[in-house]
């Protein structure tokens, strides 16, 4: 499926060729194409522009993606089992033939979270991500940032590199590091429902993460809890990959360790070529980073939060955009201003509560209330509940 667009500085008009249908005035491919060429002239490329898109690279302008090991390792499992994969992939609209692992490729989460979720009706495994990451994944599905993970000085480091880099394997959630006296929790706060993402391929990518953990450390990982959204299944297969206790259905996706463990030196640290890997990970950011204009003001409103309630010019300057232009591009995503901010100020507000170490009122400055009694009053009309009786809910469970 290819598009073209010719851009003149008059006027922007556009075809849409496939060799395979025609696509609607509405469709999210027109519309996706419609932001490429107001971009093309707004930068003041030449009189006249022709632009050849694939198509699917032309999709991580409008929805989370993720890096192929996904798609890659669904079709070794559906190969193992006997199924026709080619079948399963023109059933789910992907195209067989794009599937390679060039350091440009990326696939729409969606897509992955329908494929995996048919792998496991197929294989009538519910746990199949969490099996798969142990017999398929290897550090370098992860291109640079498995292999700067691998040569990290400490487990924590590893941690923090892969909160930094998250994004290149997928712009869906944004991760976090949290540290008390006596364990570090790593976080992963999904930018979508759960539905969106997929159990099983969030299974993946998480046990992919232990996996590598514990190729970098020389003893036993040693986790303290793990903590998922996704429904209870095969209970014994988690805890077994993951070494520890599991809760379901829990209110956030968390994995603790231990201080001490995580601050263990590693043997096969290697800072230099961790620094190589981390500047190829920077190249990749800047030129494949999350192109859903809707999650990056989300991130810089995760960032602001903490100072204030964020604002429409704070949040435009930080992205180096006027207000009327973040307030125009969050339109044609469908979203407003005040919708992301509520939807970050719901998302975290839960998370935060969880955390029983916070008082409600330290959760209200970090979610940029001026004060706790307006905080409450947004918990009850968002859940209608108070943050206490949340909480007090959490401790009967």
């Amino acid at each position: 499926m290819i598009l073209v667009a010719r851009v003149s500085s008059e006027d922007a008009d556009f075809t849409v060729r496939s060799a395979q249908a025609d696509f609607d005035d509405d469709c999210w491919v027109v519309k996706a194409f419609r932001l490429l060429v107001e971009l093309i002239r707004r930068e003041e490329y030449p009189r006249c522009y022709e632009s050849t898109l694939n198509i699917r690279l032309l999709a991580s302008m409008t929805q989370p993606t993720s890096l192929p090991v996904w798609i890659e390792v669904a079709r070794s499992l559906l190969d193992e089992y006997g199924f026709d994969a080619g079948k399963v992939f023109s059933e789910l609209g992907i195209v067989e033939s794009e599937i390679h692992s060039g350091e440009d490729d990326r696939y729409s989460v969606e897509a992955i979270a329908k494929l995996w979720r048919k792998v496991a009706e197929l294989t009538g495994n519910p746990s199949i991500g969490i099996e798969a990451a142990e017999s398929y994944f290897q550090p370098a599905h992860w291109q640079a940032l498995g292999l700067s993970l691998l040569c990290s000085s400490s487990l924590f480091e590893a941690f923090q590199r892969l909160v930094r880099y998250s994004a290149i394997l997928s712009d869906v959630a944004i991760l976090s590091v949290n540290e008390s006296d006596e364990r570090v929790e790593v976080v992963v706060s999904l930018l979508e429902a759960p539905e969106f993402v997929g159990d099983e391929a969030f299974d993946f990518g998480l046990a992919a993460s232990m996996k590598l953990f514990r190729m970098v450390y020389p003893q036993i990982l040693g986790l303290q809890l793990v903590e998922l959204t996704r429904q209870p299944v095969n209970e014994q297969a988690y805890i077994d990959a993951f070494g520890c206790d599991v809760v379901f259905a829990a209110e956030r996706v968390c994995f603790s360790i231990s201080s001490e463990v995580a601050h263990k030196q590693l043997p096969m640290s290697n800072e230099a070529l961790a620094a190589y890997q981390d500047r190829l990970s920077e190249d990749y950011k800047q030129r494949f980073g999350n192109n859903s204009f809707a999650a990056k003001v989300k991130d810089e409103m995760l960032r602001q939060l903490p100072g204030g309630e964020p604002t429409p010019k704070g949040i435009a300057e930080s992205l180096c955009v006027s207000v009327r232009n973040l307030q125009r591009k969050l339109k044609s995503e469908g979203t407003s201003f005040s919708i992301q901010l509520s939807e970050i100020r719901q998302q975290f507000a839960k998370e935060y509560l969880a955390q029983q170490h916070r008082s409600c009122t330290e959760v209200a400055y970090m979610l940029g209330f001026s004060d706790s009694s307006n905080f409450n009053r947004a918990f009850r009309r968002w859940f209608d509940q108070t943050p206490t009786q949340y909480r007090e809910s959490l401790a009967e469970k």
